[in-house]
């Protein structure tokens, strides 16, 4: 019923060019690109497992009894309302962000960039074990200091932020895509402006809705670029090599 889609015609064609680019990259270099990004998970696996150890300990330690007068004041100081919040929160959903991620990597594949595609696609994929690793190790409750906490799902820990974390890895794997395009150093400047302004945004909505503590925005923060991080090293010697 679907064969006379378009749609459907054109995403087949991109997986077939995918697999095709994918075929024609040279066995060392894949080799050199899934071994970058095997041992760059492995670290920032354990980076995750080390902070969660940490903010436990500091926890208990009363070290972090700062965190809720610290958030009160943001949100008591934001210079957007609490409805503005809700929709610069969308930049990090995870739904927009997957869009965007398969947007661009269906043009990469297109294009026959097969590894580009494939780092959009393995790294925001593998974006989420840092976040997950550390809602699984540290059960840490949600604030609920704003609008008795109706932005915050009771039901997930609160360290790492999530929406940090893939909005660190989104906007800046896209940002790193563009800027490593153009021969422009303004136009790569313009890139990383509108992937910083992107992740602000999140963080900002993050905190004036009371989604997080400001030590969970940190994590998340560190653990994304780290990632990201990662990210760019893997593919900047596959395509050095």
């Amino acid at each position: 019923m679907l064969e006379g889609w378009v749609s459907v015609r054109m995403l087949r064609e991109c997986i077939r060019r995918l697999n095709r680019g994918y075929r024609a990259v040279p066995p060392d270099v894949l080799r050199r690109w899934w071994i970058t990004l095997s041992a760059g998970m492995a670290a920032v696996w354990l980076l995750t497992v080390a902070m969660v150890f940490a903010g436990q300990r500091l926890e208990l330690r009363t070290a972090l009894d700062w965190e809720e007068p610290a958030l009160r004041a943001f949100v008591d100081a934001a210079p957007v309302t609490f409805n503005t919040a809700i929709w610069m929160d969308a930049a990090g959903n995870g739904l927009v962000l997957w869009l965007g991620i398969l947007t661009f990597a269906a043009l990469a594949a297109w294009q026959g960039l097969a590894l580009r595609a494939l780092t959009l696609l393995v790294g925001f994929t593998a974006a989420y074990v840092p976040f997950v690793t550390g809602w699984l190790l540290w059960r840490r409750a949600r604030p609920l200091l704003v609008e008795d906490g109706i932005a915050t799902p009771g039901s997930l820990s609160s360290f790492p932020s999530g929406h940090v974390v893939q909005a660190v890895v989104a906007f800046g794997i896209l940002a790193y895509l563009w800027a490593s395009t153009t021969r422009s150093r303004g136009e790569g400047l313009l890139a990383w402006l509108i992937a910083l302004s992107g992740v602000g945004a999140v963080v900002v909505a993050r905190l004036r809705l009371g989604a997080h503590w400001p030590t969970d925005i940190m994590a998340g923060a560190i653990l994304g670029a780290a990632w990201l991080a990662v990210l760019i090293i893997a593919l900047r010697r596959a395509e050095s090599g």
